[in-house]
């Protein structure tokens, strides 16, 4: 974040950037699948969220409008590296040999096609039980890396018919 404030002063100041390669931190999305219950047996999670979720080919396919390079190349300025899980290469428990979905926005719909979703004459994604396909999408405010993430993939969902709803919170939240 800070590299290009830096790389200018380099020069005029006494010091050197050095490129030590990636950074063990990684940024990703996860889906709250719970079918958990309160007290009260009622759910915790919305069940027709819960189960859009936990079915593999609206997961995949919203992996599939995921332009990693895009990102990387907007908002990291080439300065990342894309990744297939939420661990590193870094991670000793790092597996490289996990399936990368690609950007393939065209596949997505298929995916979504054939796990049942439908598309209404407006361009609203629907379950196969009718529901309107929307969700919220949150993470913590004031990280400028993940807010224009978070834009970017809201974008890519919406052209899905999906209304992602971003509410960025504060971090102790």
């Amino acid at each position: 974040e800070d590299y290009d404030l830096l790389h200018r002063e380099e020069k005029s100041g006494n010091f050197k950037i050095h490129n030590l390669g990636a950074n063990p931190s990684s940024l990703f999305i996860m889906f709250n699948q719970s079918t958990a219950r309160n007290e009260q047996d009622k759910p915790l999670i919305d069940p027709v969220k819960s189960a859009w979720f936990r079915n593999l080919k609206f997961r995949q396919a919203l992996a599939h409008t995921i332009d990693k390079d895009g990102l990387i190349h907007s908002i990291y300025k080439g300065r990342a590296v894309s990744q297939t899980t939420h661990l590193n290469s870094h991670n000793p428990f790092f597996n490289p040999h996990i399936p990368d979905y690609g950007y393939a926005p065209d596949q997505a719909r298929t995916l979504l096609k054939e796990a049942g979703f439908s598309w209404s004459k407006d361009g609203h994604l629907f379950d196969p039980q009718g529901h309107r396909v929307e969700f919220e999408l949150t993470t913590n405010a004031s990280n400028t890396e993940r807010d224009a993430t978070c834009a970017i993939l809201r974008q890519e969902w919406e052209k899905l018919g999906i209304k992602v709803n971003y509410r960025p919170q504060a971090f102790n939240s």
